[in-house]
């Protein structure tokens, strides 16, 4: 079986709460809970990525995160483990920064490992 990654924080097909928004559209910018789960033998880190695929989003990217193979479970707005390293999202900030689409224009986020 291959990864899986759940969230507490996000609901499947649902709506993300606006604690997890970008505050400058009225949100706290929170970084999610989740937990990766059926990590294959061998692997030595996790990639995490929150990603909209929206067409006019064009995969913006929102986090892009290393995780050691120990750390499968982030705590929601909690401080990366020892050794994850944040890299660069789209806005150019190495760190979660959350959703910020446009009024009325509904978009498709992606939490991938």
């Amino acid at each position: 079986m291959a990864f899986t990654i759940a969230s507490k924080s996000w609901e499947n097909q649902g709506t993300i709460a606006r604690r997890y928004v970008l505050q400058r559209k009225g949100g706290q910018n929170v970084s999610p809970q989740f937990t990766v789960t059926h990590i294959p033998e061998g692997t030595a880190c996790l990639l995490v990525v929150i990603v909209d695929h929206h067409r006019m989003a064009r995969d913006w990217l929102h986090w892009v995160v290393q995780l050691p193979v120990e750390a499968v479970t982030l705590k929601e707005g909690g401080a990366l483990p020892d050794k994850a390293i944040s890299f660069p999202n789209t806005f150019g900030n190495a760190q979660y920064d959350g959703p910020a689409p446009p009024p009325g224009s509904p978009h498709d986020y992606h939490l991938v490992v």
